[in-house]
């Protein structure tokens, strides 16, 4: 997981969220620079927040699961070429910087529009 081991690498702490687990090869774009043996194995998609401070109370807010996440064909999921599960959301946590209050972070991805 890519999260951890960078977090691993710098020496920091972190906390992930699952935005979303790819279940396709994505969009005709990523298709074409895969080759014929290509998996999707490493399909989790989400949020994370590192820190050398340590990191309390991390959650998750969930947005409604629109158009992008969609059973049906439409332009926000590469006419149905993308297919996902789950959905939009933040990860939030409290960082303690030792002697002074903690501080909220969050990490989120936004769409276009």
């Amino acid at each position: 997981h890519t999260t951890r081991l960078l977090a691993r690498y710098l020496g920091m702490n972190y906390a992930f969220g699952v935005e979303f687990v790819e279940l396709t090869l994505g969009d005709k774009g990523d298709r074409s620079n895969l080759g014929p043996t290509e998996t999707n194995f490493h399909g989790l998609h989400g949020n994370a927040i590192l820190s050398k401070c340590k990191i309390h109370d991390a959650i998750i807010f969930r947005n409604d699961v629109g158009l992008y996440f969609a059973d049906k064909s439409n332009r926000f999921n590469a006419n149905g070429l993308e297919k996902r599960l789950g959905g939009r959301m933040i990860l939030l946590s409290r960082i303690d910087l030792g002697d002074s209050k903690p501080v909220v972070v969050g990490s989120t991805h936004k769409l276009n529009g």
